[in-house]
């Protein structure tokens, strides 16, 4: 290694070891991923507002199944710019574990989520390098002089601008100077975020009181600006229209057979805040007991309609697998769908219940892997459709093993709670959705776009323990998309809301 070189090297291990912003880290880390052993820890997630740009950072530096949503499980090592691990929680909650020798050295990796133990473990022949700290974590370890170059962790749960972290260890071994200047900046920069929330809490509070009109609680004026929003995007409106009249026809086939469902998650939020679609979304959503599900089945086989329930597995690794129900035309160009989701009677809402429907999801995914298929892309479906098992022996062995899982979930005839069934898609993972009975029913109705449809009982309380405050624009706002829509798709829509227009 020439002098020239080894000058180039400390000088970049300088930057890494005093620099406090994370962009800026990752790209210095990136020149010296040949020269040191570099490992990542995940605690409890990467965090949710990671910005796309840092996060393509980190697949850069070669760890590309480095995911930024909530309590994905991460392990990831480099040495000597080989990816020697490169793994992701197979589902949410999912513990990562790794242990080997690298190096002549024992490495050890622990990741794990707020409800399965909650740390980040680092660990080089017996020592813990992790700062732990929720998010990312990572150590770079200088295999040559056996010593710790750094520990840092990135955690952008806590506020807008993340928060960057070193590890003691790694303090330890810097100058008293740039210990205070990063206490100063850490200072500096919770005092920022504070200020940041102050101002858009005064913000906030002179825009509602501006729009209170006479009489009117600022919930008032809330309730009443959410109301009047429309769908900007001509695309969108259409789609929307299209699939209401699915939403229709299943209301129509239920209130003639007496099946009982409910609007949920973004449709009965759309029902209570908008009275009917939420203008920005493209999905729409139905909740079911699965023990109705066959009286339903039943009901449309038998119906002069132009519907289906469409039933079919779906594997993404390392993603998710899900048992979808989904209402679509009987015209197979059709790519409209309203998706139904399953619920299950039992006879608590403890932490322990609930964990036990984690534990159930993992079983679930990690025997369905191995029949996971080749995506089939096309314009307007959903990415479930992509990913659905078409293979008959498969889909034989899928429902045998989902029948053993229910068999051993807990799960009960009737009970005062009713819970998210284990098999639908795992993205209300951090939100527990276990509600008494009594909260659903007896189901009531609104009016979702001028028809009435079933709801639960107290919709109001299931709305906030699924989305908490829901007169507040979502973070989402313009990324929440289902369906990529091409302009053929679009067509279709028109040429089915033209034919089913009496529908509306």
């Amino acid at each position: 290694m020439s002098n020239q070189k080894d000058n180039v090297i400390m000088q970049q291990t300088e930057l890494l070891k005093n620099t406090t912003e994370m962009t800026e880290y990752l790209d210095i880390l990136k020149t010296l991923r040949s020269e040191y052993l570099i490992i990542l820890g995940v605690k409890d997630s990467p965090g949710k507002r990671m910005l796309p740009s840092m996060l393509q950072q980190i697949r850069e530096l070669g760890f590309s199944k480095f995911d930024n949503s909530l309590w994905y499980m991460y392990a990831g090592i480099i040495y000597k710019s080989e990816v020697l691990l490169d793994e992701s929680g197979m589902v949410p909650e999912m513990p990562v574990f790794y242990e080997g020798d690298i190096g002549g050295y024992h490495i050890e990796i622990g990741s794990e989520s707020y409800l399965k133990g909650n740390r980040s473990i680092i660990s080089i022949d017996g020592n813990d390098y992790s700062t732990d700290g929720i998010g990312v974590n990572i150590v770079v370890y200088d295999v040559y002089n056996n010593q710790l170059v750094d520990s840092i962790a990135y955690d952008s749960h806590s506020n807008p601008a993340g928060i960057f972290k070193r590890g003691k260890r790694a303090a330890e071994c810097k100058k008293v100077n740039t210990e205070s200047a990063l206490i100063q900046i850490l200072g500096k920069l919770e005092v920022l975020t504070q200020k940041i929330d102050l101002e858009n809490y005064k913000a906030e509070y002179v825009l509602w009181n501006n729009a209170r009109m006479d009489g009117e609680t600022t919930l008032d004026a809330k309730k009443r600006f959410f109301r009047s929003l429309r769908t900007a995007d001509r695309n969108m409106f259409i789609w929307q229209k299209a699939t209401t009249i699915i939403l229709a026809e299943f209301g129509r086939i239920c209130r003639e057979n007496n099946i009982d469902y409910w609007l949920d998650c973004g449709t009965l939020l759309g029902a209570v805040r908008h009275g009917g679609p939420i203008p920005w979304d493209d999905d729409m959503d139905i909740g079911m007991l699965r023990k109705d599900l066959p009286k339903l089945e039943k009901a449309i086989a038998e119906a002069d309609t132009f519907i289906r329930l469409n039933k079919f597995f779906s594997i993404i690794v390392p993603y998710y697998a899900m048992n979808v129900y989904r209402l679509q035309f009987k015209d197979p160009s059709a790519a409209m769908f309203v998706d139904i989701f399953i619920y299950d009677y039992c006879e608590s809402d403890s932490l322990e219940r609930w964990r036990k429907l984690i534990t159930d999801r993992e079983s679930y995914f990690s025997q369905l892997t191995e029949f996971a298929p080749v995506a089939k892309a096309e314009p307007g479906r959903s990415i479930a459709e992509y990913f659905a098992v078409t293979d008959p022996d498969h889909i034989s062995e899928i429902a045998s093993i989902s029948n053993k899982i229910l068999e051993s979930s807990e799960t009960v005839e009737n009970g005062d709670y009713i819970i998210w069934g284990f098999d639908n898609c795992p993205y209300v993972e951090n939100k527990k959705p276990i509600y008494r009975t009594s909260d659903i029913f007896p189901l009531k109705e609104l009016e979702f776009n001028g028809k009435p449809y079933k709801v639960p009982n107290q919709y109001e309380k299931y709305l906030y323990k699924f989305y908490g405050d829901i007169y507040t624009l979502p973070d989402d706002l313009l990324t929440h998309m289902h369906v990529d829509v091409s302009q053929e798709v679009i067509d279709k829509c028109t040429e089915i809301i033209e034919q089913y227009s009496d529908k509306l």
